[in-house]
């Protein structure tokens, strides 16, 4: 699949395919009123969705953390049970051979 998508990127290259062009931002232009307040303003709105990026990054890791607590206690839980099952079977056997 990786051979047959290269190929077939590598052929439209060679035909020249119509290639989307974006449009370069221009900018804000020094003529325009306000434009040290315009900046400030999208300056805050990245600085903002950066807090926000970063705040829900480390809610997750915290959520990973607790689930892997959480995934660790589930199995000590489970490998204990077994061990509790597994020594009543053991006793239920030894008091069986001592019966006969």
């Amino acid at each position: 699949v990786r051979e047959h998508r290269r190929r077939v990127r590598k052929e439209a290259k060679k035909a020249g395919g119509a290639k989307k062009r974006t449009k370069k931002d221009p900018g804000i232009p020094n003529s325009w009123p306000f434009k040290a307040q315009l900046l400030e303003s999208i300056e805050k709105q990245k600085k903002q969705k950066e807090d926000e990026l970063a705040k829900k990054r480390k809610e997750q890791r915290d959520k990973a953390k607790e689930d892997q607590k959480q995934q660790a206690l589930e199995r000590a839980r489970e490998i204990e049970e077994r061990e509790t099952l597994r020594k009543e079977k053991r006793a239920k056997a030894l008091a069986e051979r001592e019966k006969e």
